[in-house]
């Protein structure tokens, strides 16, 4: 049964931040950068205290399949841009703050996953992680002095493994090859 496309998108929109929960787990020095999701998938931006190499991937991934065993409800929030400066800077994560500051909308969108709140990208009511069954990341590019990792999201692996096949043209490809 193949899902809805919304429902997809919105599972992708919570993968992003369950990635960067997943990476803070990995490296609670990573700084986060920002991320959000496409119609193909999600990414985050990081900069890690490291030389990041590709074979973290696995490990990263494993720890989102982790995280999703759980099924915390998620919860969401909407604050002002000066609000949200406000907590990002207060968990020394400067550029989320920034982010957050020059919002263009009059609030910005947040879900908390474990405890701390992250910046996702459109409103959406997906209730808990557990939702999430199928979780590809897919590749690592190094842009500029910072890592952006990508992968795909769907409600059943038999979804993500269809798509993975079906679209080999764009696993894998690097977005500054393609610029």
């Amino acid at each position: 049964m193949k899902s809805d496309p919304l429902f997809v998108r919105h599972l992708r929109v919570v993968a992003a931040p369950l990635l960067a929960a997943s990476v803070k787990s990995f490296c609670p020095e990573a700084s986060l950068l920002g991320g959000g999701s496409t119609s193909l998938g999600f990414y985050y931006d990081f900069i890690f205290p490291f030389h990041f190499q590709k074979e973290f991937i696995k490990e990263i991934e494993e720890r989102m399949y982790a995280l999703v065993a759980k099924k915390e409800p998620f919860t969401y929030l909407e604050m002002v841009p000066s609000c949200a400066e406000g907590y990002f800077l207060a968990k020394k994560e400067e550029a989320l703050a920034e982010i957050a500051a020059t919002h263009p909308d009059s609030t910005v969108q947040l879900v908390d996953l474990f405890g701390k709140y992250y910046l996702i990208d459109q409103e959406v009511s997906i209730p808990d992680a557990g939702e999430i069954q199928g979780i590809k990341l897919l590749k690592a590019e190094c842009l500029e002095g910072r890592v952006r990792i990508h992968g795909t999201a769907f409600p059943s692996k038999q979804e993500m493994k269809t798509f993975l096949k079906e679209r080999k043209d764009w696993v894998g490809v690097s977005h500054t090859e393609l610029g």
